[in-house]
């Protein structure tokens, strides 16, 4: 009898152990479209009432106000594709500043955004720690923080992108209220 009790303790911790060693590694909360890519998110807005120009023009108007320079932001313009590429930071230890890089397509009546992870600006050496060039770590792959922090980090940057949405997303759909004063 004391060996089956003995065996069920023994069951019992090694379920515990690999439950708890496993459960850091299967991370279920939002999670991104692509990893490959690197894209976080692909958002379709429709707003049937206004055409390819209209939309990318207010598009414009938008982005001027969430962002200090425009012109420093924008990377390409074509006639139907806007692409800006940003610095957001994440306060989660180690605070750190990412690349981010954000592409607005344009057709009558539709607006699709897609927000990709475009890494990390460059990170001088410090006492305690190594210098880390441009683009070399991701905000899915975050070797600079520790892990306890990682899935931190990731979820402010995640907020942080779908609060952009969110603003580009009420400035197409209400226009005038930019400007009204």
């Amino acid at each position: 009898m004391k060996i089956i009790n003995k065996i069920r303790l023994i069951i019992l911790i090694v379920l515990s152990v690999s439950t708890k060693v496993n459960a850091q590694d299967n991370y279920i909360g939002r999670t991104f479209e692509d990893l490959e890519t690197k894209l976080y998110k692909s958002y379709i807005l429709k707003l049937d009432t206004m055409k390819r120009d209209e939309l990318k023009n207010n598009f414009k108007n938008v982005a001027s106000t969430l962002f200090v320079n425009l012109k420093e932001v924008m990377v390409s313009e074509t006639d139907d594709q806007i692409v800006l590429n940003y610095r957001s930071t994440t306060n989660s230890t180690p605070t750190t500043t990412w690349y981010v890089k954000l592409i607005a397509q344009f057709k009558d009546g539709k607006v699709r955004l897609l927000i990709y992870d475009d890494g990390n600006v460059f990170i001088p050496s410090e006492q305690y720690t190594p210098t880390w060039p441009a683009r070399s770590i991701y905000v899915t792959d975050n070797k600079r923080a520790q892990k306890k922090f990682r899935i931190k980090t990731m979820e402010e940057w995640m907020d942080d992108k779908d609060r952009m949405i969110k603003k580009i997303e009420d400035g197409l759909r209400n226009p005038y209220r930019i400007g009204d004063w």
